[in-house]
């Protein structure tokens, strides 16, 4: 049995030693082919390795079934390693499947989390799900002028940011949008200059 064992793990190294050779540019050209097994297969392989943005596009075809079938436990677990080395992408992909509840237990504070540290490095989708997350009181105190300046933000590079704006200003005092307006004047990301 040993050299059975053996002999399927050269075979796989005999394979697998092509792809790991490739690089992220590599997979990043076959994904904007849409030849999403070769995309996977070389992704699989770097994000095996470590690589954190291999992990953070890995994420994203399991989470949207490019290449695999949908897998959200995969598409958490890649987003989870690539978010903590500081992927901005992956921190918000993990937020919103933590705020869902795909592939891990929901949790609102924690979806927050990542998604104010997407969002502070003014990532507009993790600027737009924050402002929701605010303007719906989940895994925050409601505060629709927080939500607002949220949107603003968002509004500035994401069509669905504008929507929301768009939403969230009818429901709102004029006094309430001058707030928000004054936050979103003022906000810089975090360790930016002015």
């Amino acid at each position: 049995m040993g050299r059975y064992v053996g002999a399927l793990v050269g075979a796989f190294l005999i394979m697998a030693g092509p792809v790991a050779a490739q690089s992220f540019t590599d997979a990043a050209d076959a994904f904007k082919r849409k030849d999403y097994t070769t995309a996977l297969a070389i992704w699989y392989a770097l994000a095996e390795c470590g690589d954190p943005d291999a992990q953070a596009d890995l994420a994203v075809m399991y989470r949207d079934g490019l290449g695999t079938p949908r897998d959200y436990v995969e598409a958490a677990k890649w987003f989870r390693q690539a978010a903590v080395a500081g992927v901005v992408n992956a921190q918000a992909g993990l937020g919103q499947l933590l705020n869902t509840g795909q592939g891990l237990r929901q949790d609102h504070a924690e979806a927050v989390k990542w998604l104010r540290l997407a969002a502070d490095r003014d990532f507009p989708q993790a600027q737009n799900d924050l402002g929701i997350m605010y303007a719906q009181g989940r895994g925050v105190e409601k505060d629709m002028v927080e939500a607002m300046k949220w949107f603003l933000l968002a509004a500035r590079n994401f069509d669905e940011g504008a929507r929301n704006r768009d939403n969230a200003a009818k429901t709102m005092t004029p006094d309430e949008l001058a707030q928000a307006e004054r936050r979103a004047a003022g906000w810089k990301a975090p360790g930016r200059p002015n």
